[in-house]
């Protein structure tokens, strides 16, 4: 079946992805016999989607009614609510009759694909570049209709018809990060989808897109800084016998353990309307006192890593999270700010410095011994 289409096709890959999950299904069902069949029927693969029939009731708002994706109708009929399937992935939803008629690939797809953001503004797509059809299903748009006039989408910058752009509003990344801008612009029904999957993703590197944003906002240079401490922080907190079991680290985040994973430069979307709602520093601070309470007074293992300043032969402990100090790029040893831009040297680097030099030296020494013992060795054999 796969050496009937053509290599490195759209086809192949679909035909590829589908015999994987039929696999992976296969395996599923070997492992539960016992599931019913009933419940395997109601489970449809189709481009990318996991359609899953569902028959919940629903509210009468208009809100609380869902639509078909594919044919835009509401799926109640005379109030009565009718099955319909929704993708357990995108939330892509459609009527039983509208399954098989299925276009859109499922956007939870595009995203393992293609895991980043558009980062250019509205890069739009003219409509006779289009051949002035939509976008997603080719149908034809003209502006000589005032109802089915051609939608843009602020986020691809492509056109689309009435059936595949509904006017939802989202927030665009590539404005956050140029222009800090959080209004929420038209787009079509696949970005809506793809933009909610990829919210929680953090995939922004803002030194590398745009690192004068961090002088212009404060909230996101203090953010920042507040994420280099809880990075310092936590070479402290995961080798602790008693944080560990307090489970300190973890207790403390909640639900931002990537905070703790990701470098201090790289965002969410969602981390970044958090700042702007202004969440982020208030939540950044009060973790930041808890940890910084236990290294330094409840905790006597922690507070023993501290450091003393070798250049002034200071008394106090300081850490590399605290303010006004400089950490050595080399060997990570703490030191005064102002010592250290007093006498820009570091005193632990010295030391590795003059050992290695004389271990060197030693090394070369005892070289040279050997090379005269061979050469008397060589001298005393030809004499013989």
């Amino acid at each position: 079946m796969i050496l009937e289409t053509e290599g490195c096709s759209n086809d192949r890959k679909w035909v590829v992805r589908n015999l994987i999950e039929l696999r992976y299904k296969l395996e599923l069902l070997k492992e539960n016999e016992n599931q019913s069949i009933q419940k395997q029927e109601n489970e449809i693969i189709r481009n990318g989607h996991h359609f899953v029939l569902t028959k919940t009731q629903l509210g009468t708002s208009k809100s609380q009614l869902k639509r078909c994706d594919m044919c835009c109708g509401y799926v109640t009929v005379l109030g009565l609510v009718m099955p319909w399937y929704e993708c357990s992935d995108c939330r892509y939803v459609v009527h039983v009759k509208c399954v098989s008629a299925t276009r859109r690939t499922c956007v939870f797809v595009k995203a393992g694909e293609q895991p980043d953001y558009e980062l250019n503004i509205c890069p739009e797509i003219t409509l006779l570049e289009q051949k002035y059809k939509c976008f997603e299903c080719r149908a034809p748009i003209i502006y000589n209709n005032v109802w089915a006039n051609p939608r843009l989408c602020d986020y691809d910058g492509r056109h689309y018809c009435v059936s595949c752009h509904w006017q939802d509003e989202a927030i665009i990344p590539a404005r956050v990060v140029l222009h800090w801008d959080f209004t929420r612009y038209p787009v079509s029904r696949a970005s809506a989808q793809l933009l909610r999957i990829m919210q929680n993703r953090p995939i922004l590197n803002i030194t590398a897109i745009n690192p004068s944003l961090f002088g212009f906002i404060e909230e996101l240079a203090l953010v920042m800084k507040y994420r280099e401490d809880l990075l310092l922080m936590k070479q402290y907190l995961i080798t602790c016998r008693v944080a560990l079991e307090m489970n300190l680290l973890w207790n403390a985040l909640d639900k931002r353990q990537n905070l703790l994973i990701y470098p201090s430069d790289v965002f969410s979307l969602k981390d970044l309307i958090e700042i702007k709602s202004g969440t982020v520093v208030t939540f950044l601070e009060s973790v930041l006192n808890t940890f910084r309470q236990h290294i330094k007074q409840d905790c006597k293992v922690c507070f023993g890593r501290g450091y003393l300043c070798e250049l002034c032969i200071g008394k106090v402990v300081i850490f590399p999270f605290d303010e006004n100090v400089h950490v050595c790029p080399v060997c990570q040893t703490v030191y005064h700010k102002h010592c250290w831009l007093h006498k820009n040297v570091c005193t632990k680097c010295e030391r590795i410095n003059k050992k290695r030099a004389q271990i060197e030296s030693e090394n070369c020494d005892v070289m040279d011994g050997e090379e005269r013992l061979v050469e008397e060795a060589i001298e005393l054999d030809e004499e013989f």
